[in-house]
């Protein structure tokens, strides 16, 4: 299954501090969101394919680096990490390639609509939007799966209980036309 990166892929003009990264995507915190609990730190993508696969595999909703089960109603955005991320500097992704732009990360997307190499960026703008368009419709499938198969074991145990249900009438019908 594709999966889209949810951090920011850029070059950063200086290093990226470890608190600032994802240990999903191994990228800058795009829209982070922090887990109540624990105090860990996703991007908001990364969480929601965390989130996505133990819907569609069926199982409880864990944080990956200290297995406690999460609460999805105490996650929240986390806004100070995200504009610790938005400051930092970065080069534009044709830097050296017929442009020399470096700016806050906010403003990177701006650059990049205007960049000498715009076609490069569109191209590969599609490219990553065809490629999330095709993740998605992939969860979706397998969401589905996952509650017919739901729904295939709540029909069985319905059967069960309403063949157990016959065989109780049943018998008391013989026992009290005895």
């Amino acid at each position: 299954m594709a999966t889209s990166v949810g951090g920011y892929d850029y070059e950063f003009v200086t290093d990226l501090s470890e608190d600032l990264i994802c240990t999903l995507c191994h990228f800058a915190f795009k829209n982070p969101v922090q887990i109540e609990e624990c105090g860990h730190i996703y991007c908001q993508v990364c969480f929601q394919q965390l989130k996505d696969h133990a819907e569609n595999n069926c199982t409880e909703l864990l944080c990956p680096l200290d297995r406690q089960i999460i609460d999805v109603t105490r996650v929240f955005k986390d806004k100070f990490n995200e504009r610790r991320v938005l400051n930092l500097t970065v080069k534009c992704k044709n830097y050296g390639d017929e442009c020399n732009w470096t700016g806050e990360l906010r403003q990177a997307l701006e650059h990049e609509t205007s960049c000498c190499k715009n076609d490069t960026m569109l191209n590969n703008s599609f490219e990553v939007k065809f490629e999330q368009l095709i993740d998605r419709m992939t969860k979706i499938e397998l969401s589905v799966k996952c509650h017919e198969q739901k729904h295939a074991e709540k029909d069985i145990q319905i059967k069960n209980q309403n063949e157990q249900i016959e065989n109780q009438q049943s018998k008391s019908k013989i026992k009290r036309n005895k």
